[in-house]
């Protein structure tokens, strides 16, 4: 296994046990610390509107986020870390999560 496998095995095993969030927002505080959370979007427009609600950038470059790995968008609060993820397959490859 390469290099490339095993970090999307170990990224993918991230997010499978990652606590999913059915909301998510600028004033939100209660994230557990080093914890990993996910919050799945639907479509483009939703990424845009959560992206921007949470002052993430928010275009895409070849129809895909700017700053997306495999349409997965990281980010920190505090010591958390959620991943905006899309529920379906809205780019060009098959979503991890």
């Amino acid at each position: 296994m390469g290099v490339k496998d095993a970090y999307l095995s170990w990224f993918k095993k991230l997010l499978d046990q990652a606590e999913e969030l059915t909301t998510i927002g600028p004033s939100r505080t209660n994230y557990r610390a080093g914890a990993e959370y996910k919050f799945f979007y639907d479509t483009r427009e939703e990424f845009v509107r959560t992206a921007r609600q949470l002052q993430l950038m928010n275009d895409f470059k070849d129809n895909v986020p700017r700053t997306a790995y495999h349409g997965i968008v990281t980010y920190r609060q505090k010591t958390a870390r959620i991943h905006l993820v899309p529920r379906l397959k809205l780019y060009d490859y098959t979503p991890i999560a």
